[in-house]
């Protein structure tokens, strides 16, 4: 409960995560929905960005030799994200 408080008063931190037990960084992340800013649109000319809010956790993997992380969320209606950067996301609110 107190890593889920203190990422959502604190959000950039989630990039800090990767010394904890997995198990314990995926029970902390449960607890919380997630703001998530992707670029969208239908072709280039069309591009925003587009914030999807009260997503949920899904799973973080390391991908390849460069140890890059890709995050997955799943949005409200369903549908799951990819997400390779923390950067995207925007807010963190507890369930």
């Amino acid at each position: 409960v107190l890593l889920a408080e203190h990422l959502r008063a604190h959000p950039s931190d989630i990039n800090r995560l990767a010394w904890l037990p997995k198990k314990l960084i995926e029970q902390a992340l449960e607890k919380l929905t997630f703001t998530i800013q992707q670029i969208s649109s239908g072709s280039i000319y069309d591009a925003k960005f587009e914030q999807i809010a009260g997503c949920k956790f899904v799973s973080v993997d390391h991908l390849g030799n460069r140890q890059r992380e890709l995050w997955v969320f799943q949005t409200p209606d369903g549908k799951n994200i990819p997400v390779f950067s923390t950067d995207a996301i925007e807010a963190i609110e507890l369930l």
